[in-house]
Parts: structure tokens; sequence; C-alpha cells
């Protein structure tokens, strides 16, 4: 195991309530740092126990201004504005504006406090729509497509100027694009959720008949979050200077293949519709995972079903709270 982060001080934004942030968190305390959680909002409740070892909270909107505390080694970006096919279609401007503000401010921040790796998980959202793997050189070629335009030049604006930091302060930057990330501490609100924890609602809420947005032929590569946060992990360790990953588990599902799955492990037994009308992304997206295989050594090791069994028992669990 390695020791990089033991008795380190980690700012993780997002870290107190987040889908991402809270797993990242959990994962870092376990190897012994000392972890600086931050949310957007100081009315969601934490995820935390309040007496958590090496754990200090804090919240205030990170697009208004960025504090960090002084003598951070390293800062996790997972904060972010964030929202589901939805949100993304009626309306994605709410996606660009707060998380431009945020990043910039909390760059700056990190560079000013000599932090000594900035991690950014940025997003898959920013490739253009290609029908082979995408590799990590491919981020900047053409537009990202259809609803991902807004969110996906957002995200690439980031990138840059994190690039920028490296180069004026030389600051380290680990850029992280994540294929689709689900498992426990997803939200589940049904606006805002992602496909899978929205349809793992609805088919637990017995919803019948119970409809799934799109088409069963969308494809995806879904990576289980205890598999992404060793992956990002391995990066912050193993990647120096500026450079970019894909963390992604490298196999794909149709959205029907999920929805059988979860009808199956949740004993649905009412009617199931899909409508072709509601707003989906993009029909295909492909992430080439050939560098964190080659460079950190990184495969994932929960399989579809079984990452769908746990955040079912875990949503399970959580919603009857």
């Amino acid at each position: 195991m390695s020791r990089m982060f033991e008795n380190k001080k980690v700012f993780v934004a997002g870290g107190r309530t987040g889908f991402v942030g809270t797993n990242l968190a959990k994962a870092l305390l376990a190897k012994g740092a000392i972890v600086y959680a931050h949310s957007l909002n100081p009315d969601k409740p934490s995820n935390f126990t309040a007496a958590t070892t090496n754990l200090f909270e804090s919240t205030g909107d990170l697009s208004l201004s960025a504090n960090i505390p002084p003598a951070i080694d390293y800062v996790f970006h997972c904060a972010a504005h964030t929202a589901g096919a939805h949100e993304m279609a009626t309306n994605p401007v709410a996606q660009i504006t707060p998380n431009v503000l945020m990043n910039s401010l909390l760059l700056e921040a990190a560079a000013k406090n000599k932090v000594k790796k900035f991690i950014f998980i940025s997003s898959s959202a920013i490739y253009p729509e290609l029908d082979i793997p995408i590799s990590e050189d491919k981020g900047f070629e053409g537009d990202p497509p259809g609803n991902y335009f807004g969110v996906g030049w957002m995200k690439r604006y980031a990138e840059k100027l994190a690039e920028f930091y490296f180069k004026q302060y030389g600051m380290e930057v680990t850029i992280i694009r994540p294929s689709n990330i689900y498992g426990p501490y997803s939200s589940f609100d049904l606006e805002r959720a992602h496909v899978l924890p929205a349809l793992i609602r609805r088919f637990l809420e017995r919803q019948n008949p119970l409809e799934v947005w799109g088409t069963p032929d969308v494809v995806r590569d879904f990576i289980y979050v205890d598999d992404f946060i060793r992956g990002a992990l391995l990066a912050c360790e193993k990647l120096s200077g500026f450079d970019v990953c894909n963390i992604a588990s490298g196999q794909l599902y149709t959205i029907g293949e999920a929805v059988a799955i979860i009808q199956e492990l949740t004993g649905y037994r009412g009617a199931i519709t899909y409508n072709s009308s509601k707003p989906m992304t993009i029909q295909q997206r492909q992430v080439d995972v050939t560098k964190a295989s080659k460079l950190l050594g990184f495969s994932p090791e929960i399989s579809f079903r079984e990452g769908l069994k746990r955040t079912i028992e875990w949503y399970k669990n959580h919603s009857e709270r």
C-alpha cells in the first residue's frame, strides 16, 4: 500500500456531501491522510459522523470565494454544479457560470497557497463524438456534441487553465477524465440523477409502468465508484508535472442491458417502457483506457453486475433512513 497520503493534508472540494468527493475522502482517511472535506451547500447534511478522526469539514459557495486552509499538500477538486440528462437538455446554462468561477477561484487559491498537486476531476463529456475508443489526445478535437457543447467547453477551459497554472507556478496538475461513475452516495433525486441511480430508484419504487428515458441501444462505459477512486489515487501517485488520464472500465453496456440486470436484482415484475422523446445525451461513448492500464497498472475489479448489486443495497439501506 502506498504511503503517499499518510499524514498529508488533503483538501477535497465536494468531500463533505458529494458523490465522488465523499468516496474519495473516505479512501484518503483510510490511507492516513488529514482530510479537509468541503461542500458547496451548508444546508446539506454531512455524509460523515461528527467524531470522524482526521476529518475537518467546511462549507461555502466556491464560485463566490475559494479559501483553502494553509499548508495543504494536495487538492482534489470533485465539486461541481451537476445535472442529469433532464437538466442537460432543459437548462444546460445552469452548469456553466458557477463552475467556471469555482474552477478558476480554486485553482488560483491552490497556486497561491503553494499546493504540491492539484487533481481535477474533469469529464469524458469534453470529447467529440467518435465511433472508436477515445484516447486522451482527442480532448480538444472538434466540439463536444449536442447537449455536451456547453459543459464540455466549460471543462475544457478548466483543463487549459490548470495547465496555465502549472506553467506559471509549477503546481503539478493531474486531470482525470472519468466515464459514467455510479455507486454509493450517488444522487438518487430523479430531477438530477444520472441514468443508473435514476433507474435503481424507479425499480425499487415499483413504478408501473416503469418509464426508461431514451432507447435501449444507447451505449455507455460505467465504472463503479470504488474502482474509479482507486484509479484516481493511482493517477495522483504515478503521474507528474501536468498530465491527463482517462479512468474508465473499458467495458461497454447498453441501457437495455443495465435495465435487465437492475430488473433482475430488484425482482421487479411490472411493465417497462422506453420513451425516446425524453432527453438522452449521446448514443455512444467509448473511452480508451490504454494509458491507465500501461502507466498506472489500473484495471477495474468490480463487475457491472456486482457494482449494481452493491449500489442497490446501499440505496435500500439509506432511503429507509
